[in-house]
């Protein structure tokens, strides 16, 4: 996205991950932390034109379902038919998050049963970016109250009160549901994960490309790797590296230079 970007430095701190391998810290051949690259000078988003295009992530750190999160982008979506979905967080089908479009409007399911938390009014306009934001907030966990707001472009288009499930995400899809449904078409840049409640001057100022506190941020993933690169890189400093389409060519989607932004 054009703007600000996140400090990398700070968040990087050099190589990710402790000695891998025995327990006393020893280093294993080949179980070395991978080295995250500099950004590239050029801004690309993911493009995800074929059918079966997605990636996969780590999860590190990710919430569990039940608490405070939010989920924040900048989406070009290339149609308005279908339901499809940038960004899904799961454990199977018991509990988690989809994040996408359906017909057009943008929405935030619940994983079980597919419950919608909450749902735009209103389409989004094909072939331009927008910057998207669900946040949910939990208000009384033994009541189970909670908040679920979505966001367009810093505006609140949407609320509900529909309850999550409780479950820990063990997968992370980006571009998919599974890697072959609700498989989404158009173009996903600057993904981010938080750990706690984006205010709504907060996602006002990630739409204006303004600083953001990255307090609890624990995935960041701006794919600005150059082309060819198999690895979507997390520079949150957690180490959720994405794989483009499991590592098939065929299923990986590809680097276009991004003009997201305000």
């Amino acid at each position: 996205m054009n703007g600000f970007r996140l400090p990398l430095a700070p968040l990087l701190g050099g190589v990710l991950g402790a000695a891998c391998g025995e327990p006393d810290g020893t280093r294993l051949p080949g179980l070395e932390a991978r080295p995250v690259p500099a950004v590239t000078s050029v801004d690309y988003a993911l493009s995800f034109e074929r059918d079966q295009q997605y990636a996969t992530t780590a999860n590190a750190y990710f919430p569990i379902a039940k608490a405070s999160q939010s989920i924040s982008a900048w989406v070009k979506p290339a149609r308005q038919d279908v339901d499809e979905a940038f960004f899904t967080m799961r454990r199977g089908i018991e509990s988690g998050t989809m994040f996408g479009f359906s017909q057009g409007r943008l929405t935030a399911w619940s994983v079980w049963g597919m419950r919608i938390f909450a749902q735009a009014d209103s389409s989004v306009v094909p072939d331009r970016w927008y910057h998207v934001a669900h946040v949910q907030t939990q208000i009384d966990d033994a009541a189970d109250i909670y908040e679920q707001r979505l966001y367009l472009n810093g505006e609140l288009v949407a609320e509900g009160e529909q309850p999550p499930q409780s479950r820990t995400p063990t997968s992370s899809w980006l571009g998919s549901f599974d890697g072959s449904s609700q498989q989404f078409a158009g173009s996903l840049d600057d993904l981010r994960l938080y750990a706690r409640v984006l205010s709504p001057s907060e996602v006002r100022a990630e739409a204006d490309a303004e600083p953001v506190s990255t307090d609890e941020l624990v995935a960041y993933w701006p794919f600005d790797e150059a082309p060819g690169n198999s690895i979507a890189y997390d520079r949150s400093g957690h180490g959720n590296h994405g794989t483009l389409g499991d590592g098939v060519d065929a299923f990986m989607p590809e680097r276009q230079p991004s003009d997201a932004g305000p």
